[in-house]
C-alpha cells in the first residue's frame, strides 16, 4: 500500500513539474505571460514586504482613507473635484502637510451640472439678455469644478495617480524580460566622455 502511495505521489510531482515546464516554454517561445505567474509574483512581493518591513509605524505618513463613514458624511463617490480641492487646501494650509500623493486616477472631466444647465439656457430662453451672457462667462470659472481642482494643485508638492499599460499593450518588437530602449541616447546626454561609459565600449 505504501508503495502505491509513493508511486501516486511521484506521478503528481512529475505532472506538476511538466505543467510548470510547459508554462515556462510557452512564456519564452510565444512571449506570453500566464496569469498564474502574475499571481505568484504578487504573492512573493507581499511576502517580501512583510518579511523586510520594520515592525514600527512612521508617524510622519498619514493615509486618508475614504471609508463608509466618509461616504455617509460626504455622499457617494466620486466626490466633486471642488470638494477634493477644499480638502487639499485644508491639508496644506491648516495642517501644513509636506507632500500629498493620490492613489487614484482622475481620468475624466468632472461633471458640472450648473454650467451644463446654463449653457443649455444661454442659446434659448436667455439668449437675448446680453447682461446674462456676460455674467455667464464671468461665472463659469467659479463653478467649474475641474478649474477649482487645478488651481488647488498648482505650486504644491502633489503626486497624482497614473495608469500604466500592461504587457498586452507592449509593442510587438518588445520581449518580456528585456530592458526598454533608453529615453535619451548616451551621446545626446553628453555622457559619452565619462571614463565609466568609455570602459563599457
Amino acid at each position: 500500500m505504501n508503495a502505491f502511495h509513493r508511486v501516486k505521489k511521484n506521478i503528481y510531482l512529475i505532472g506538476l513539474s511538466l505543467a510548470v515546464t510547459l508554462l515556462f516554454i510557452n512564456s519564452i517561445l510565444f512571449n506570453e505571460r500566464p496569469a498564474i505567474f502574475e499571481t505568484f509574483e504578487n504573492i512573493a512581493y507581499d511576502l517580501r514586504l512583510q518579511w523586510t518591513m520594520p515592525e514600527t509605524v512612521d508617524d510622519k505618513v498619514i493615509i486618508i482613507d475614504i471609508d463608509e463613514k466618509s461616504l455617509a458624511a460626504e455622499g457617494r463617490w466620486p466626490w466633486p473635484r471642488n470638494r477634493i480641492a477644499d480638502m487639499l487646501d485644508i491639508l496644506f494650509d491648516h495642517y501644513g502637510i509636506a507632500v500629498m500623493g493620490f492613489d487614484m486616477v482622475f481620468a475624466e472631466a468632472d461633471a458640472n451640472p450648473g454650467i451644463e444647465a446654463l449653457n443649455r439656457l444661454a442659446p434659448t430662453e436667455l439668449k437675448n439678455p446680453e447682461q446674462f451672457l456676460n455674467a455667464l462667462e464671468k461665472l463659469k470659472p467659479s463653478i467649474n469644478r475641474d478649474q477649482r481642482f487645478a488651481e488647488s494643485l498648482q505650486n504644491r508638492p502633489i503626486v497624482l495617480g497614473y495608469y500604466f499599460q500592461g504587457h498586452g499593450h507592449m509593442n510587438a518588437g518588445n520581449r518580456t524580460g528585456t530592458l526598454p530602449f533608453p529615453a535619451l541616447p548616451v551621446e545626446e546626454a553628453g555622457l559619452s566622455g565619462l571614463p565609466f561609459i568609455q570602459s563599457l565600449g
